[in-house]
């Protein structure tokens, strides 16, 4: 897996419910892989998938969560519920990548 990408899983590991996904732990995912696929960092969904099962996130996010990586790497888009809590695209990368 890249390492920016496992950065991004790890940071978002600790920020996010890993049993239930609110709003803005949505809204954060979805930025997050936008700055990635933006700066063209490898997306693997598989790896993806089997990354947060390993640690320790729940099904049902693991699901949404593949399915916006897939979304979004194909580039295709997803509205945010709150645009104005979650960092922006330059923001995320800049922390992946300082």
């Amino acid at each position: 897996m890249n390492s920016l990408l496992l950065k991004a899983l790890t940071s978002l590991s600790n920020t996010c419910n890993k049993s239930s996904l609110q709003a803005v732990d949505e809204d954060r995912i979805k930025v997050t892989f936008r700055a990635i696929h933006k700066n063209k960092v490898p997306v693997n969904p598989a790896e993806i998938e089997q990354w947060l099962l390993s640690n320790n996130w729940q099904p049902k996010p693991v699901e949404s969560i593949v399915t916006w990586a897939k979304t979004i790497s194909s580039g295709g888009k997803l509205p945010l519920k709150n645009k104005d809590l979650v960092p922006t695209e330059k923001e995320v990368w800049a922390k992946l990548n300082p």
